[in-house]
């Protein structure tokens, strides 16, 4: 799970609230490109943002959180996998989900010798997050590098981050 550090809100974005429509693929452009390295926010999977390989995704969902369905910071662009990351957590949210933007996922998460994501020490936080975005899909497996072993507190799991020191 990758951790987001959120930037400035687009000039676009206040229009995109407006009729959102017409911004959608713009936002998620904007949003892989500035803080997402162009990666699932859940999975990692490199994704574009084409409507066939992203959607943007409510952190905290719209059905139980309507208050922040235009709030910027609960924005994020997930794969359009069925079954896995934002389609999997569609409104299942509570307060032991791991928030992306908020959380350091290393602090909860980690990978074992054969690419499994784990709960570091077995915490709840990372278990119940796991269950929610199917993190452990086996197509997801061959993404994790084999020589990552024990919990890395940057700010993302599955890949090298690009010019971030740990």
């Amino acid at each position: 799970m990758l951790k987001i550090k959120k930037v400035e809100k687009p000039d676009f974005f206040n229009k995109w609230i407006k009729n959102n429509k017409g911004y959608s693929l713009e936002l998620r452009k904007y949003l892989l490109a500035e803080e997402q390295w162009k990666v699932c926010c859940y999975c990692e999977k490199t994704v574009s943002e084409s409507p066939e390989s992203s959607h943007i995704d409510h952190i905290r969902p719209k059905d139980k959180f309507p208050d922040l369905i235009h709030d910027y910071d609960n924005l994020t662009v997930s794969c359009q996998t069925k079954k896995r990351c934002g389609h999997a957590k569609g409104n299942k949210f509570d307060e032991n989900f791991i928030v992306p933007t908020e959380d350091s996922p290393g602090d909860y998460l980690t990978y074992s010798p054969n690419g499994e994501i784990r709960p570091v020490e077995n915490n709840k936080r990372g278990r119940e997050t796991i269950d929610i975005l199917h993190l452990n899909a086996p197509k997801l497996r061959p993404l994790s590098p084999a020589h990552v072993v024990g919990p890395r507190r940057g700010p993302c799991l599955r890949r090298p981050c690009r010019g971030l020191n740990f």
